[in-house]
């Protein structure tokens, strides 16, 4: 295995690093407002949720109401 020293250059050794200045992250997201129509689906959705929510709330209800009076 050969080792090479790594040169200076402007006082800075170089290397693979960038420095973080120079170069923006690439993980920065630009900011966009919301889209109302997007907004409007979700709210929609979540009302459907709720809505189905209760509905299987109020079967398991009448199941265990029925599997009650089975018993007796």
């Amino acid at each position: 295995m050969v080792e090479h020293a790594v040169p200076k250059k402007k006082g800075r050794l170089v290397g693979l690093a960038r420095r973080a200045s120079s170069c923006p992250s690439s993980s920065q997201a630009l900011f966009a407002p919301p889209n109302p129509m997007i907004i409007e689906q979700l709210q929609n959705k979540d009302g459907r949720i709720v809505a189905l929510e209760t509905q299987n709330a109020t079967i398991l209800a009448e199941i265990a109401d029925q599997k009650r009076q089975t018993r007796r």
